[in-house]
């Protein structure tokens, strides 16, 4: 997911400093928080992907970019088809 650093400070502005009192919660939040990275529009509008991100992604040469309401995801382009694809019953939800 890419965030505004507005975006990025506004979210984890929100985490509770009791958040880390719970050991599954603490998880979950060095998890998701050793995955983000800052990084730097170029001049020439582009936006590097830091190696870890493309790895956990499976992004080697083509990128399919996604938007969903204010998200934008970047797939590999094959995985983005297959996921498409699926059902909601497919996926474990309910319609």
């Amino acid at each position: 997911m890419i965030w505004t650093p507005e975006d990025y400070e506004a979210f984890t502005s929100q985490i509770s400093p009791s958040s880390w009192d719970d050991p599954a919660t603490r998880l979950r939040l060095r998890s998701w928080l050793r995955g983000t990275f800052e990084v730097e529009i170029d001049k020439s509008g582009r936006m590097p992907i830091p190696q870890p991100l493309r790895q956990i992604a499976s992004l080697v040469r083509e990128v399919s970019v996604q938007g969903a309401l204010e998200r934008i995801e970047l797939w590999d382009p094959t995985l983005w088809d297959r996921y498409a694809g699926t059902s909601i019953e497919e996926a474990g939800g309910s319609q």
